[in-house]
């Protein structure tokens, strides 16, 4: 422990458990409306080492990365279920989800769980530049 009253980053690393991933339920408008009734999709926050995957996948002339990010975070309904790929005459998950989602509720719930994630967000605060002498 430090001599000073304010404990460094290290010993609070040190201290701390691991934080959980964080979760969320969003409400989409649009599909709500369209559905005649409340549409909720639980959402979970992407960690570090997922969201770079999705980014090497993805990165071609034909990725998808709104897709990915929205199929890896997406806890409920089940995105991938044979039935619902059926329902809407989808090979794969990616191909589904524009077949009930919009454009723009695509960009919102992918939004989202880049949010959760700790993107698209202030995350750190610059407290005093530190000169080198």
């Amino acid at each position: 422990m430090s001599t000073g009253t304010q404990r460094n980053a290290l010993e609070i690393l040190l201290g701390m458990e691991p934080p959980k991933a964080r979760t969320a339920r969003v409400k989409l408008l649009q599909l709500s409306e369209t559905a005649g009734e409340d549409v909720y999709f639980d959402i979970r926050a992407l960690g570090y080492d997922r969201v770079r995957e999705i980014q090497r996948m993805e990165s071609g002339a034909e990725g998808n990365f709104q897709a990915a990010v929205i199929l890896a975070g997406v806890t409920q309904p089940n995105l991938s279920d044979p039935e619902l790929l059926e329902k809407y005459g989808a090979p794969t998950p990616y191909e589904v989800l524009p077949k009930f989602l919009s454009a723009g509720e695509i960009e919102e719930l992918c939004r989202r769980i880049e949010l959760l994630s700790g993107y698209r967000q202030n995350v750190t605060q610059l407290v005093k530049d530190i000169k080198k002498k």
